[in-house]
C-alpha cells in the first residue's frame, strides 16, 4: 500500500517510530488498529463493573454524556 504524506508529517512519524522502538510501517499499523478495530466492537454491548460494585452495569458513554447534560443545566439554573 503506497501512502502520500506530506514532509513535516512524515518526519514527525519517523520521530514517534523512533522514540517507542518501531519502524514507521509498524508504528502506522499500531495506530490504524488503534483506531479502526474499536469502531468493529459490539457498540451495544455494556461492560461490567469491577470490585465492589462487579454487581452493576457500567453506563455507557452516552448515558454519561446525557447525565452531565442534565446536571449541568440544573446547576446552572442554580447559579446567579
Amino acid at each position: 500500500m503506497t501512502v502520500r504524506l506530506d514532509s513535516d508529517l512524515l518526519a514527525a512519524l519517523k520521530e514517534r517510530a523512533k522514540k517507542i522502538g518501531r519502524s514507521v510501517s509498524a508504528e502506522v499499523a499500531q495506530m490504524i488498529k488503534q483506531h479502526v478495530l474499536p469502531m468493529r466492537s459490539k457498540p451495544n454491548t455494556i461492560p461490567k463493573s469491577e470490585g465492589m460494585f462487579s454487581q452493576f452495569d457500567a453506563p455507557t458513554l452516552e448515558e454519561l454524556r446525557d447525565s452531565r447534560k442534565i446536571y449541568t443545566q440544573k446547576i446552572g439554573a442554580l447559579l446567579p
